[in-house]
């Protein structure tokens, strides 16, 4: 009894300072979002909030939209601060949705805007203060919440937790993308698929990440997160990994779209074919940004070092990598389709590019990545990395090819990484060297 007495002395002060700086973010979020959302939403043209429609960029085509989701965004936000105020048991969901929510709005709003105003430090830095005091007010709901209370389901988690994070990450991320061609149909030429590609890259992020996050809580706890954070400050190597990290990409598509430029001026990079090579450079950099950061946090976070204790590097590497171009099927696949089918037949496209994700670019490169990982332990280099690929694929990509041309270069890319791949792999096997697995769990988890 006296242990208890102490134990609540040391955790009932730490659970009123968070409930306390969140009740003040959520209400500060909320009454921002709510008064701005229907300030925009009153009028459309902007004129209630001194702004002009033209900084949207084409993206929306008045503020009335945005408007309407700033203010959902506020009674979510709303929604929360009554729930954590009354200690509901949902109060760490509704947090989550919340902060998680502005968090992306925030960055949505950067990228479409393409530039970073004082106001969203103002109104941005207190929904990260948030997140970062809600994670283990989350981790502490999950953990004495009735349903996670139950055996069967806690050990059926940790047995299956490969296999739950991605099927986690599929529903999530491929729903977000239907919930999106739901509202704003599939885009038809390369225009509407530019101006609708951040809105579809953040929806379909949310599953890696949030799977991700969500898998480390439930299987690790608390140390989890620790190990993520030790893995994530871990920079301290050898220039020549930052070296490859960050030039390997840039270094493929440049040489290998030289070559196919001799064939036909089609294959230029795109960054110096369109009219706005700038904001084209602009969005690829802000895209790498988020998806080296956020798909990481699942794959490298979470996924990789579970079968890592399992399998050797090359075959986490290919299984990753099938798998990773499986979930860009969806987003890259399915949803502009339309765009790039060009005279081939939507089906026989469909199934080329599918093919394509499963064989091209994508599992050399994650074979790639997890040696790399292997000699580093680090997980912001792996966000380094993935960022080139990201922002490699934007910026080079030639804006004027359909059809075969597509297929052309996407495999002419993809042999490069194979065969990068393959003479890692023999040099690895030659030379026999013992490779040190990083593990996710820390020390007597």
């Amino acid at each position: 009894m006296g242990n208890r007495k102490v134990i609540l002395k040391k955790e009932y002060p730490l659970r009123i300072w968070q409930r306390i700086v969140l009740l003040v973010i959520l209400g500060y979020e909320a009454a921002g979002a709510l008064s701005g959302g229907s300030l925009l939403a009153a009028s459309p043209d902007g004129r209630f909030m001194n702004m002009s429609i033209s900084i949207m960029n084409g993206f929306f085509p008045d503020f009335l939209i945005p408007g309407i989701m700033l203010i959902g965004l506020g009674i979510l936000n709303m929604t929360a601060f009554v729930a954590v105020l009354r200690r509901s048991q949902i109060g760490w969901l509704l947090t989550g949705l919340a902060l998680g929510g502005l968090a992306i709005w925030f960055i949505t709003e950067i990228i479409i805007l393409q530039e970073f105003h004082w106001l969203h430090a103002m109104w941005g830095l207190p929904v990260i203060v948030g997140c970062l005091v809600a994670l283990p007010l989350v981790i502490n709901q999950m953990r004495t919440s009735k349903w996670y209370q139950t055996r069967k389901i806690m050990n059926l988690i940790k047995k299956n937790s490969i296999l739950s994070y991605y099927i986690l990450t599929f529903l999530i991320s491929w729903g977000a993308i239907l919930v999106l061609m739901a509202i704003n149909g599939m885009p038809t030429t390369v225009a509407e698929a530019q101006a609708q590609m951040p809105l579809a890259i953040m929806a379909f992020l949310l599953g890696p990440c949030i799977s991700g996050l969500v898998m480390i809580g439930l299987v690790n706890g608390r140390a989890g997160y620790r190990n993520l954070a030790c893995r994530l400050f871990k920079w301290r190597f050898s220039l020549v990994w930052y070296a490859v990290a960050l030039m390997l990409a840039p270094a493929v598509f440049a040489l290998t779209q030289l070559i196919l430029s001799l064939i036909s001026p089609v294959y230029l990079p795109g960054f110096l074919t369109v009219s706005d090579g700038p904001s084209l450079l602009f969005l690829g950099i802000m895209s790498g940004i988020m998806v080296g950061i956020l798909e990481e946090v699942g794959w490298f976070g979470f996924v990789i070092p579970e079968m890592r204790q399992r399998f050797s590097p090359l075959k986490v590497g290919l299984i990753v990598g099938l798998i990773w171009g499986a979930w860009h099927i969806m987003a890259n696949d399915i949803w502009a389709i339309k765009t790039y089918a060009g005279e081939i037949p939507i089906v026989l496209y469909a199934v080329l590019s599918g093919l394509s994700f499963l064989i091209g670019q994508l599992p050399p490169f994650r074979i790639l990545m997890v040696w790399v990982y292997e000699r580093t332990g680090s997980l912001s280099l792996m966000m380094v990395m993935h960022f080139s690929l990201t922002a490699c694929s934007i910026t080079f990509a030639p804006t004027a090819m359909t059809g075969w041309t597509v297929f052309v270069y996407s495999l002419a890319i993809a042999a490069v990484f194979w065969v990068i791949a393959a003479v890692v792999v023999l040099v690895e096997r030659k030379t026999k060297k013992l490779l040190v697995p990083f593990s996710l769990r820390a020390p007597g988890v």
